[in-house]
Parts: C-alpha cells; sequence; structure tokens
C-alpha cells in the first residue's frame, strides 16, 4: 500500500514538473511597411487633416536621416475595426475607403497604381481600447509619380 502511495506521488511529481515551459515569448509584430524591397521601421506617427479634406494617420521612418513617410488618408478616421477598399485617387475617398501616399527615404513622392486590377485592394483596420488605431496593407503596386515604373509595398502599421 505504501508503494503504491509512492509510485503515484512520482507519477503526480513528474507530470506536474516533467513538462517543459516554453519561456521564449512570442515575437511582437514589427510595425513597419515594406517599399521596393527596403523596410522601413516606424519611429513616430501623427493623425494629420489634409487639405482636400480627408483625414490621416501618417507613419514617420525617420531613422538615420530618412525621409520616408507613409500616409493613410481616409474620408474621416475609423471609429470602428473594419474593411477599407484602396482607391487611387484622394478627391474619390468615399465610406470604407482610403487611399495611400509616401515618401521613399529619398524624398520621391509614391501612391497607388490599382488601375487594371480585378478587385481593389483592401486594407484591414483595428482600432484597441485606447481608440489607437492598427492598418495591415497587403501587397499593392506603387508607382512614383508617373507610372512608368511600379514597385510593391506592403506592411503592418500602428499608432504610437
Amino acid at each position: 500500500m505504501v508503494k503504491n502511495k509512492v509510485i503515484v506521488s512520482l507519477f503526480v511529481c513528474l507530470f506536474f514538473f516533467g513538462c517543459k515551459k516554453n519561456s521564449t515569448p512570442a515575437p511582437a509584430q514589427i510595425n513597419a511597411w515594406t517599399f521596393d524591397n527596403l523596410t522601413y521601421v516606424v519611429t513616430s506617427s501623427a493623425r494629420v487633416d489634409f487639405s482636400t479634406g480627408g483625414k490621416s494617420i501618417a507613419f514617420y521612418a525617420n531613422a538615420q536621416g530618412s525621409k520616408a513617410k507613409l500616409y493613410v488618408i481616409f474620408k474621416s478616421l475609423p471609429i470602428a475595426s473594419g474593411n477599407y477598399q484602396l482607391v487611387d485617387a484622394i478627391n474619390a475617398i468615399g465610406d470604407n475607403q482610403c487611399f495611400v501616399e509616401g515618401t521613399d527615404s529619398s524624398g520621391f513622392i509614391f501612391y497607388p497604381y490599382i488601375y487594371n486590377t480585378p478587385e481593389p485592394p483592401v486594407l484591414a483596420v483595428t482600432l484597441n481600447a485606447n481608440s489607437k488605431i492598427s492598418i495591415s496593407i497587403p501587397e499593392i503596386t506603387i508607382s512614383y509619380q508617373q507610372p512608368s515604373s511600379t514597385y510593391k509595398l506592403k506592411g503592418t502599421l500602428y499608432e504610437k
């Protein structure tokens, strides 16, 4: 009888203490965008009113003198999480739509080039408990001021 208690106690101890706990935390999502295979890490963000009447979240990557910035512009800032369709003209932003504009590290302006795409891209917008906005940009085609050259843009961004 004592022998059975010892054996049962041994199994209980092995069960509780034999499990290996992973102390490595899950990797945090990086607050960055990739443009033309270069990754820009967000150093700051701000809410900006555009002269065209749109409301924007501006994301800045000011590391090492970079002039890179990315604006995600809405008709009005989101008040709930949801999907926003990307449009290719800032003056055409409607409800549940957005426009993306930015500059690369040299300061050259780029914007979406979504002509001839079967379905316009959709950006996922999430609001946290503090009403800070997170934006997931799927890979989209971007061009400089002339659509002769196109590049890829994608990112996961959140307000700081």
